[in-house]
């Protein structure tokens, strides 16, 4: 299940990674050489449980110059694969001005069972109230089960 929330923003449910890495699974002709997986499905392929590539993907998520689609396909894969690292990233991120990338920065924080994840929380809900409204709203999301 998805739900759109703020300006139009899609926040994708942790059973909606696979319907992202689906769409995101996109190959582009390359001509004799056959076909090649884009950026994104080679973030989804990484393992992030590797500390060099977590460290990678946190660079990715938080490189401004990067795309928003791979900077929130790096932060959930290391969400799904390097917890405590995504909660580091998705704190950074709740300041970013791109609607995607804050609305699912903070609801890694939200759906995080890490130990530092309700102090980060927290953090980032005093720091701004827009973020704390938010925050509310997924954590209500998330209490009811929709995502």
């Amino acid at each position: 299940m998805s739900r759109r929330l703020g300006r139009g923003a899609l926040l994708l449910s942790s059973s909606g990674v696979l319907l992202a890495a689906a769409a995101l699974w996109v190959l582009s002709a390359r001509g004799p050489r056959g076909f090649e997986l884009t950026d994104e499905a080679r973030i989804l392929a990484a393992n992030a449980k590797d500390p060099a590539v977590a460290a990678s993907l946190a660079s990715t998520a938080l490189d401004p110059r990067e795309t928003a689609a791979k900077r929130y396909v790096a932060l959930r894969r290391l969400e799904s694969q390097a917890p405590a690292r995504a909660l580091e990233v998705a704190e950074k991120l709740t300041t970013c001005p791109d609607d995607l990338l804050r609305l699912n920065a903070v609801a890694v924080l939200v759906r995080s069972h890490e130990p530092g994840a309700p102090a980060a929380l927290e953090r980032v809900r005093h720091a701004s109230p827009s973020n704390d409204a938010l925050a509310t709203q997924l954590a209500s999301a998330e209490r009811k089960g929709g995502n």
